[in-house]
């Protein structure tokens, strides 16, 4: 497990906790509008923190922060997760949320069962139907529809979360998606940013417009419980 950054304070990443944040770098997925795309592949040029160094700098953060994200990049590609959040939550005694692709619903099941994790994001990145289009690689969708199960009898809180990205989240993928996690607690849609991307070429595809955005958000309101539109 590769563990390339650290940020101290967030108040965004992990709802109602001001929060320190973690990226791990490697994933299995190349979506092509990747916001993250320097965590994407490990290199020798990639940074590492040791687990020691980053419990060291939360415990020095622990009367700032009340709780810990760790991102990616995939934090489920690594095995040893699991190993890695018990170790933080004994050891500095916040919660953690943790965010996921899906595609890892084994190591996803044991990390909820260890009850070290407090909140779940799992991205939904479009219609299972055109998934390998919006990840750019082959994706079993089985695992995808695994971990939207196990997060939604888990309980712990959590969110699905789509990125409004105008060549792979339209109105019918909304529907299709929305018939896959009917009943979810919690459906984040966030806005697309295409000043860093994976794909150089997705730098011109343009954002919807706010108006567009909050349309797609209430065609998706009748399948769960709260939508939510962030970056607007």
């Amino acid at each position: 497990m590769r563990i390339a950054g650290i940020q101290g304070l967030s108040l965004i990443d992990f709802p109602g906790n001001v929060a320190s944040v973690l990226f791990l770098a490697g994933c299995d997925f190349r979506c092509p509008f990747c916001q993250n795309p320097d965590l994407i592949e490990i290199s020798a040029d990639t940074p590492k923190f040791s687990w020691e160094d980053v419990v060291e700098f939360l415990r020095h953060r622990k009367k700032l922060i009340d709780g810990v994200a760790i991102t990616g990049g995939e934090p489920m590609l690594f095995p040893d997760i699991a190993d890695f959040v018990a170790h933080l939550n004994e050891e500095i005694g916040l919660p953690v949320k943790i965010d996921t692709n899906g595609h890892h619903p084994d190591v996803l099941k044991q990390l909820l069962e260890d009850g070290h994790v407090t909140y779940v994001a799992m991205d939904v990145k479009t219609a299972l139907s055109r998934y390998s289009e919006a990840s750019g690689t082959l994706v079993d969708i089985h695992k995808i529809e695994q971990s939207i199960r196990l997060i939604m009898q888990s309980g712990v809180r959590y969110e699905f979360r789509t990125t409004v990205v105008p060549t792979v989240v339209d109105e019918a993928a909304v529907d299709e998606m929305g018939k896959v996690i009917e009943g979810a607690e919690l459906w984040a849609f966030q806005q697309y940013q295409n000043r860093i991307v994976y794909n150089e070429n997705f730098k011109a595809v343009k954002p919807l417009t706010p108006e567009k955005v909050r349309a797609l958000m209430m065609r998706a309101e009748p399948y769960v419980k709260r939508v939510i539109v962030r970056g607007l």
